[in-house]
């Protein structure tokens, strides 16, 4: 298994990894929608575009050649550029300075192919510990009569 590089950008979690940290673009796709949801139309629906494209060529990067690879890291900049240009309204800006402030950790997947788009994987992977130090907790609603 090879060791998985993601952040959900908690300040905890950036700067870690020595070469090729990716945040989790799942966590950024919750965060465009819930902008949507707070009413911003402007830059929020894009950017959920953009990530939901991206994590798709995810899925295909193994039968991808690397200057394929390459060419959807470009792509993806550029929309991403026209994107930024935009002037969000409420919750969307939180998400832009967000997207500014971690924009060299979106496509790290696309140059390393061990590291996934997401961190489901990896979230996967711990829940059966939460679930097992839920059950075993002594305020576990079991342990409660």
């Amino acid at each position: 298994m090879s060791r998985q590089r993601h952040s959900d950008r908690l300040a905890s979690q950036m700067g870690w990894a020595k070469k090729g940290q990716q945040v989790c673009l799942a966590h950024l796709i919750r965060d465009a929608q819930y902008a949507i949801d707070a009413g911003d139309f402007v830059f929020a629906p894009g950017l959920r575009k953009l990530f939901e494209d991206a994590c798709g060529i995810g899925r295909r990067q193994d039968g991808l050649a690397d200057t394929t690879l390459a060419g959807h890291t470009r792509k993806l900049e550029k929309r991403l550029d026209r994107l930024l240009a935009k002037e969000p309204a409420c919750e969307g800006k939180k998400l832009r300075k967000a997207i500014l402030r971690f924009r060299q950790h979106l496509w790290v997947f696309l140059e390393n192919r061990e590291i996934e788009p997401t961190n489901n994987g990896s979230e996967r992977g711990l829940r059966p510990a939460a679930m097992m130090e839920s059950l075993c907790s002594p305020f576990s609603s079991v342990w409660k009569h």
